[in-house]
């Protein structure tokens, strides 16, 4: 690990990568919205995006580091979850007027 000084320094890179990250996010999806629930499509695209992200990378690291398998199966599972839930909030955000549930179900829009 980098000691703490080192990262510390270099904390404005985790934040620019972040920065990245969200803007790609919302930019791919915003590409593909469709005219159906926008819940159905943030899980959707949320379990696409850790497919696509996620799952190799954990899966990479564990083969070239010595990293116990219960980690990255618990890496790959929270970060997964992580990934669904902004999937949803991009597709709340982004979602067409009128498109999604009816009205009296838009409590209930996510369940």
């Amino acid at each position: 690990m980098r000691p703490e000084a080192e990262v510390q320094r270099l904390f404005p890179l985790m934040v620019l990568a972040n920065l990245i990250l969200t803007g790609a996010f919302v930019w791919i999806y915003s590409r593909g919205i469709e005219s159906r629930s926008w819940c159905a499509q943030g899980v959707r695209f949320g379990a696409a995006a850790a497919l696509l992200t996620i799952v190799p990378t954990y899966l990479t690291y564990y083969i070239v580091q010595p990293m116990p398998g219960i980690l990255v199966a618990k890496q790959i599972a929270f970060d997964r979850i992580l990934v669904l839930l902004l999937g949803v909030l991009a597709a709340m955000m982004l979602r067409k007027p009128g498109a999604g549930p009816k009205p009296e179900a838009a409590r209930h829009a996510c369940a």
